[in-house]
């Protein structure tokens, strides 16, 4: 295989001889230059000076004498440019996006030297296109006339009238602009172009070079043709043109569309006969695979294959059509490939850089300043330390996530989190936020200086040069912002920046002439290769659907002659079917999964290959056998070890079994076991808003506080009134509530209503309403004695298995204990919305189907046994539930019923209810009975062992 450039080297290298210093050569891209030089390298015969070697853009901007400006700058401008045609414009931040498009507007229309003033003409001028006549074909007046007759007089939408609104002075700015970019002494891209495209057609350009190279171009813009133009003329000019007559040939093919164009105008200097190369021998496989990361690992297994062996440089690239792929596949590249040489930029956003500084923004977004203590939210200051950026010791982490929770910490203290060396720079207010900048490059330098990572270097020199690359373009940011006379408003810095990172490719540095090359489809521009791997030769991504975001409509680019969107299709073909037409081995690899934008299709250019190609493609199918396993039932076998575990909680002295325990075993005998056999509990969290959990503690905890002065006393009418009426003793109850238990503060430091907000105030007021219910409805009852608050009781039951006798424990704490009209009331408090207190028969309490709905009522009698064991009285119990959503209601019973009975005394119903609970008992122990999972899949829907039992 003769190489396209190697062609061009030899080919100027006779031409020139000795005076080969005197030639410019311009390329496409960078990447060629430098392999032309190695070429040319090989084939001179004596020491010469090199040729000078420029991209195309380098090369318009040294013969039209300006530079083009940065991006950065190019939008300040025009936005000041923009205010002052538009006044009450949007901000800077906003406008950033429109701006962009803007310029790459006013690119188009400079680059192919479109009359601006009649592309950008006033609505009013589109009455009458006679001018138009002079220089528009009917094809292209029948365009302009079809967008404008949607603009009919008096029946435009709002979106056609702020399309005209901007429409109507789009010339004056681009004229401003233009003007205020001449007194900086720089331009934009396409306003180089055409100084320099004008400067030709009046012959007026200043070449000094006795001969220029044009090598290796496909699609010309307007202001090239006039340079080619010009240089034809001159006799200056040398076209070197790359093709293949497999497509030149094919009138219809997409590739041929502008090669074809440009070899009728301009004479290529290399011989026909080295563009038959599609024809000759080749391997070409096409692999589906379902899978992104498929593709980089079965790109991996292709490099270990004989062809693949890198003993020759420069004959093997791998070239992505998605570059999101690059770093997975940089991890995939065997151990036995040293030297792999990266063309193309890796997106910031896909960074642990980037996250760093997003991670940076939200924790100066929701500072909050208490008391003149500075506090950063707590998710925001844990995604901080747990970048691995900032190398944070992972028991660090830990440490302070425990104690955030412990303290229940949703804001934290800055000095929790400034004690370290590696935070202290990143914990601190700013006093401004046009200060952001300034802090961000604190935090980048400081990283850049101190980051390694030991366990891996490729990873760790990757961070730097991302580190070194972000530095660098947040100081440009920052320069540039001095520069300007336009105050940031407050907050708008950090979108901005945003804006800019996101679209921030890092480049990569490497030896570009040794190993394996990795890059993207537009990198690989006049290099050739006997083995080529193209990851994602999907539909969508090869070619890539271009995004049509332009002030000018379809219509009017076609009437103008402005690049469209399948223009943009001809010029990936023709890089596509160039890149392959001198490669040996081919292997074309695409993602059969369907996954967002990816349709999981191979690209049009494979079917196109498959039907017109006379070449034998073997297409494969990569499979990944992946079975979904039978999910078998989990049962756990109680053996000598299990079965003394669980004896060790039910039966030791010091331990027992709570109702709620129970209340497990009849819902999920396996969920018990995970969770009061194992001890396989659920982490804690960080409560921000109060749940049903915590509510329901405050409201347990204010009643406690409230009836705790009443213990052994009678409560009459007048004692609850004077509570109700008493707003400021309520309110105080329930803020020591709040600050024990939702701040976790043992101490009960002065607490206020407005330290409480968002949701967390209207649960507030909430329990202030239902505790407020609750003693109207205590007020209706009494006189009543409050015997006992929140008691604590335990008892025993013994149960024989085999003629051995077990004693089980049942503990629990009750609520409260009312002795009224000589009866106890045992009363437990529920805040539940769907809390029954009727039940059919006591076998209902029993059965795994039914209890979830009677859990309240299996909980109470309960409480009601364990009173019954423990207290000698011959008082009636009545097991009482308080509904607190329900209270306020005056047809409201505390009491349970069962069957018929609204009323149950728990001497009615203790031998069958205890009976039930020593069955119950008897086949917990045996050992022949396993803890097994539940059939009923509503009860695991918020079960936290769920994804234990593969039920998620």
């Amino acid at each position: 295989m003769e190489k396209f450039l190697k062609l061009v080297a030899e080919n100027i290298y006779a031409k020139a001889k000795e005076n080969i210093s005197e030639y410019a050569v311009i390329f496409p891209n960078i990447r060629a230059g430098v392999f032309f030089q190695k070429y040319l390298s090989e084939v001179i015969e004596k020491p010469v000076w090199m040729p000078a070697i420029f991209t195309i853009q380098e090369f318009v901007q040294k013969v039209a004498g300006i530079r083009i400006g940065e991006n950065i700058n190019l939008i300040f401008d025009l936005f000041s440019t923009y205010k002052k045609t538009f006044p009450n414009a949007e901000n800077l931040d906003d406008f950033y996006y429109w701006g962009e498009m803007l310029i790459n507007d006013f690119n188009d229309v400079d680059k192919y030297l479109a009359n601006p003033e009649d592309l950008f003409r006033n609505l009013a001028g589109f009455k009458n296109l006679d001018d138009y006549n002079s220089f528009l074909t009917e094809d292209q007046v029948a365009a302009i006339q079809s967008f404008w007759k949607t603009f009919k007089v008096g029946e435009r939408s709002k979106q056609q009238e702020n399309f005209v609104t901007i429409w109507d002075k789009l010339f004056s700015i681009y004229n401003n602009f233009r003007a205020k970019l001449d007194k900086n002494d720089y331009a934009y891209e396409g306003m180089v172009y055409r100084k320099m495209a004008e400067n030709a057609i009046n012959n007026n350009l200043e070449i000094n070079f006795k001969k220029v190279a044009l090598v290796g171009f496909n699609a010309l813009n307007n202001c090239e043709v006039e340079l080619f133009n010009f240089l034809k003329r001159s006799k200056q000019a040398l076209f070197y043109w790359d093709y293949d007559f497999y497509y030149l040939n094919n009138e219809k093919h997409q590739a041929a569309l502008f090669i074809k164009r440009q070899l009728q105008n301009y004479k290529n200097e290399i011989s026909e006969d080295n563009y038959y190369n599609f024809q000759k021998p080749k391997n070409l496989e096409i692999l589906s695979i379902p899978s992104h990361i498929g593709e980089v690992k079965v790109a991996g297994k292709l490099l270990e294959k004989a062809e693949f062996k890198i003993n020759k440089p420069l004959e093997t690239a791998i070239v992505l059509g998605d570059e999101q792929l690059l770093i997975p596949l940089l991890y995939s590249i065997p151990e036995a490939i040293h030297n792999v040489n990266i063309t193309m930029g890796y997106p910031l956003q896909n960074s642990i850089v980037f996250n760093l500084i997003e991670s940076v923004e939200n924790l100066q977004k929701n500072i909050k300043i208490t008391s003149g203590k500075v506090h950063f939210y707590y998710k925001d200051a844990l995604s901080v330390l747990s970048n691995p950026l900032l190398a944070v010791p992972g028991n660090e982490i830990e440490k302070l996530k425990s104690h955030f929770i412990e303290e229940n910490l949703v804001f934290v203290k800055a000095d929790i989190l400034d004690k370290y060396d590696f935070t202290k720079f990143v914990f601190k207010p700013l006093s401004n936020s046009n200060n952001y900048l300034d802090y961000l490059l604190e935090i980048i330098l400081t990283l850049y200086k101190t980051y390694t990572n030991e366990n891996d270097l490729k990873q760790s020199k990757l961070n730097r040069e991302i580190l070194f690359q972000v530095y660098k373009h947040l100081n440009k940011l920052k320069l540039v912002l001095n520069e300007q006379d336009y105050i940031l408003p407050e907050g708008i810095l950090q979108k901005l920046l945003k804006k800019l990172l996101v679209k921030l490719k890092i480049p990569f540095i490497g030896e570009p002439l040794s190993g394996l090359q990795v890059m993207g489809l537009l990198e690989s521009r006049n290099l050739d290769f006997e083995n080529l791997i193209i990851l994602s030769v999907n539909e969508g991504i090869l070619p890539s659907t271009p995004l049509s975001s332009s002030f000018i409509p379809y219509n009017l680019r076609k009437a103008f002659s402005l690049p469209l969107n399948n223009h943009f299709d001809s010029i990936i073909a023709y890089h596509f079917y160039r890149l392959i037409q001198r490669a040996k081995n081919v292997y074309f690899l695409y993602n059969t999964k369907t996954d967002g934008i990816n349709s999981g299709e191979m690209s049009r250019f494979l079917h196109q290959l498959l039907f017109e190609a006379e070449h034998k493609i073997e297409q494969k199918q990569v499979t990944t056998n992946i079975e979904l396993p039978v999910i078998q039932k989990i049962t756990i076998q109680k053996d000598e070890n299990v079965l003394a575990k669980l004896l060790d909680k039910i039966s030791n002295p010091s331990k027992y079994i709570s109702p709620t325990a129970i209340i497990s075993y009849l819902e999920c005998k396996l969920k018990f076991y995970f969770k009061y056999i194992t001890d396989l509990k659920e982490p804690d969290e960080i409560v921000e808003e109060i749940d049903q959990r915590i509510f329901g503690n405050i409201f347990h905890d204010v009643l406690y506080e409230i009836y705790k002065p009443f213990i052994n006393r009678v409560v009459n009418n007048t004692d609850i009134e004077k509570i109700i009426n008493n707003e400021v003793f309520i309110k105080q109850a329930l803020l020591i509530s709040f600050n024990k238990i939702v701040f976790r503060k043992s101490l009960e430091r002065s607490l206020s209503e407005k330290d409480i907000s968002g949701k967390n105030q209207l649960m507030f007021n909430v329990l202030k309403t239902y505790i407020v219910n609750v003693l109207k409805f205590d007020k209706r009852k009494t006189p009543f004695t409050v015997q006992g608050l929140e008691k604590k009781m335990t008892s025993e039951i013994t149960v024989s298995i085999s003629n051995t006798k077990y004693k089980i424990n049942i503990g629990g704490t009750i609520d409260r204990i009312d002795l009224k009209d000589g009866a106890l009331h045992i009363i437990d408090y529920k805040t539940g919305s769907n809390d029954k207190n009727k039940v059919k028969d006591i076998e209902h309490l029993f059965n795994e189907k039914q209890i979830t709905n009677y859990k309240n009522i299996f909980q109470i009698l309960i409480y009601s046994l364990l009173y019954d064991k423990n207290e000698i009285s011959n008082q009636e119990i009545f097991p009482t539930l308080y509904h607190i959503q329900k209270m306020a209601k005056t047809e409201y019973s505390q009491f349970i019923g069962i069957g018929k009975s609204k009323k149950i005394a728990y001497s009615n119903i203790n031998a069958e209810f205890e009976n039930k609970l020593n069955t119950l008992f008897t086949e917990l122990l045996d050992k022949n009975i396993p803890f097994s999972q539940t059939d009923d899949s509503d009860k695991c829907q918020y079960c936290p062992y769920k994804s234990i039992c593969h039920k998620e």
